[in-house]
């Protein structure tokens, strides 16, 4: 049902149905059963507010930088300048808050790697981040980023 609407340009329903197809995993040999996405609204709620949260992190930093390279600004009506060590400085600890985020979403990962990092941030994210189930300075980490660098 969910790729014969797929395929003819429908959204999704809405709810989801829970859990995903795509998340039940089969062993065929053993006959276990692994759930790999949400399976209670519980679940996919409190995932939609991580990917919220990341969403913010991430707003903040492009931001962030968007401001330090404008360089040095005129003071705003009531006399307030920003200066660049400032947004420097605010980018810095916004970048840290993300790398603290990503830490604690490592396990996610691990549970529901066709979720984690969502697809429509992935790029957005810096390269350490960007590939499920791959650890920076891994094999198989310096053979994704290297293929991304030589694609850009």
């Amino acid at each position: 049902m969910l790729r014969e609407r797929e395929a003819k340009g429908l959204p999704p329903p809405d709810p989801l149905p829970l859990p995903h197809p795509d998340d039940v995993h089969i062993d065929f040999y053993t006959g276990d059963v692994t759930f790999r996405g949400p399976i209670y609204r519980e679940q996919q709620e409190a995932f939609a507010g991580a990917v919220h949260h990341l969403e913010d992190i991430l707003d903040e930093i492009d931001y962030s930088e968007k401001e330090l390279s404008n360089g040095p600004q005129p003071p705003d009506e009531d006399g307030t300048a920003i200066e660049p060590e400032v947004w420097a400085k605010w980018l810095a600890e916004e970048r840290e808050l993300l790398g603290r985020f990503m830490d604690r979403m490592e396990r996610l990962a691990d549970m529901w790697p066709r979720h984690w990092p969502p697809d429509h941030l992935r790029q957005r994210l810096p390269l350490e981040w960007r590939f499920s189930n791959s650890k920076p300075r891994s094999k198989r980490f310096e053979k994704m980023t290297e293929a991304a660098d030589d694609s850009q």
